[in-house]
């Protein structure tokens, strides 16, 4: 896909903007509403009312799942006790953060795809400046499950080098690239 000079996040009359393709926005709509399946949370039906409103859960477990346990590592893994302590003070406020940004992204995605006429031109969206901290967290961890669940652990690995050719995870790997540089265009807007 021929990218333009004014594709993915850009800065224009003092504002943040972006604009993708019709294929991008179902991408990325497509990512973002199985982010929100994914750190979705059932809450217990009988909590405690004062743990409830801090926002403390009586257990909480260590995700089985690695995308998962990447989103919430744990901040002591070296002792088990401290970690479970720390996850139980801190796991539900990270999950409705996460849950908060990846739901921020998702009506953009859906505010930009009102746009697309019959044409399929590109959308274009004006997004505000506190948000564009909100989409850059979500970004993130789109990515931190993606390349999670591809095994991606260092920037210099050479990923892909064995897979056969017509390994689904070569198109999982494009899509984890292309939101590595739709990060890096919304972070040129914040920082250039």
């Amino acid at each position: 896909m021929a990218l333009r000079s004014r594709h993915g996040f850009y800065r224009r009359h003092g504002g943040t903007r972006l604009t993708l393709t019709p294929a991008e926005l179902d991408v990325l709509g497509g990512i973002a509403a199985a982010m929100g399946q994914l750190i979705e949370t059932d809450e217990p039906q009988d909590t405690d009312p004062l743990a409830e409103l801090v926002g403390i859960d009586d257990e909480a477990e260590v995700p089985a799942d690695p995308a998962l346990l990447r989103l919430f590592p744990d901040a002591y893994p070296g002792d088990e006790e401290a970690a479970s302590e720390f996850r139980r003070f801190t796991e539900r406020g990270l999950r409705q953060l996460k849950a908060h940004r990846v739901g921020r992204l998702l009506s953009l995605v859906v505010e930009m795809a009102e746009q697309i006429d019959e044409d399929g031109d590109d959308a274009t969206a004006q997004v505000a400046a506190d948000d564009a901290e909100v989409l850059l967290g979500a970004l993130n961890d789109m990515r931190l499950v993606l390349g999670s669940r591809l095994g991606i652990v260092a920037d210099d690995q050479d990923v892909g080098a064995d897979w056969a050719e017509g390994d689904p995870r070569h198109q999982q790997f494009d899509v984890y690239q292309w939101l590595t540089w739709l990060q890096s265009t919304l972070l040129e807007t914040l920082h250039g």
